[in-house]
């Protein structure tokens, strides 16, 4: 069953604070295939797919296919935002060198809280303030 573990919110930005006003939403599906994919929040008819090569590649093609909006639609802001958890974590760093073009804000988990229905518990990692 896929689930998402990371969105990038894609947009315009304010001339002078560091902000997104985002037209386009991207998910990172994982599971049994992972599966990027772009929705606009204004076209519902709009939608893309990239199907990463290898989990190796995830980050990347994610950052490619950002990159690829950013230059067809003239959007100026990239906000990724990953659970812990996420493929993309691994890559992060090379996601900052494919998106060069356009303010780019990476939000990674400082901690999260998790309830799992199986065991009935919750579980913690990294720091909740």
């Amino acid at each position: 069953m896929a689930a998402v573990t990371a969105t990038i919110l894609l947009g315009g930005s304010h001339p002078n604070d560091p902000s997104v006003d985002p037209y386009y939403l991207m998910k990172l599906w994982e599971g049994d295939r992972a599966a990027w994919t772009a929705h606009s929040l204004t076209d519902p008819t709009f939608e893309r797919r990239v199907l990463p090569k290898a989990p190796e590649t995830i980050a990347v093609e994610g950052a490619r296919m950002a990159l690829g909006l950013v230059r067809e639609f003239g959007l100026a802001s990239v906000t990724v935002c990953a659970i812990d958890g996420s493929s993309i974590l691994q890559g992060i760093e090379e996601m900052a060198k494919v998106i060069t073009e356009v303010d780019l804000h990476l939000l990674t988990p400082a901690g999260s809280r998790t309830y799992s229905r199986w065991k009935d518990q919750w579980h913690t990692t990294g720091v909740l303030a």
